[in-house]
């Protein structure tokens, strides 16, 4: 008898239906077991990355691709791109090197370049599809 009820117990235990379960299970739920922690910090490259390469589609205020004619979620076809658009690219690419350019003037793999900026190691943005590292890295 005593050691059926050893048994019960131990197995209540293991499957969590006993108060030591439910704490437990709360307090990982609570403490945020499995969530993924980004290095970025907010202001880093990678929150600019996103708004210079997307914009909002007018209609439906999803973001879409910069280059996009037509809104994937409203399939509205979009507005062409403003001077104003045009002119505020090139302003933000200013001081900035193609990734292939500073890869070789640095001599290191381009593949590896993106991770470091990604990582903040480098200040580095994307725009339309490329990538650019300013010049104040060489």
């Amino acid at each position: 008898m005593i050691l059926r009820i050893w048994f019960q117990f131990f197995l209540n235990l293991l499957l969590g239906w006993t108060l030591f379960g439910w704490v437990a299970s709360i307090v990982w739920a609570s403490a945020g077991a499995g969530t993924v922690i980004s290095k970025a910090t907010p202001g880093t490259t990678t929150t600019k990355l996103k708004a210079v390469n997307e914009k909002t589609c007018p209609f439906c205020a999803e973001e879409i691709k910069l280059q996009a004619t037509i809104c994937r979620f409203c399939n509205r076809e979009q507005p062409k791109i403003e001077e104003d658009r045009v002119q505020e690219i090139t302003r933000k690419l200013e001081g900035f090197l193609p990734l292939s350019e500073f890869a070789t003037k640095k001599n290191i793999e381009e593949s590896k370049v993106i991770p470091m900026i990604r990582d903040g190691f480098y200040n580095g943005r994307i725009v339309e599809d490329k990538w650019y590292v300013h010049e104040s890295e060489l």
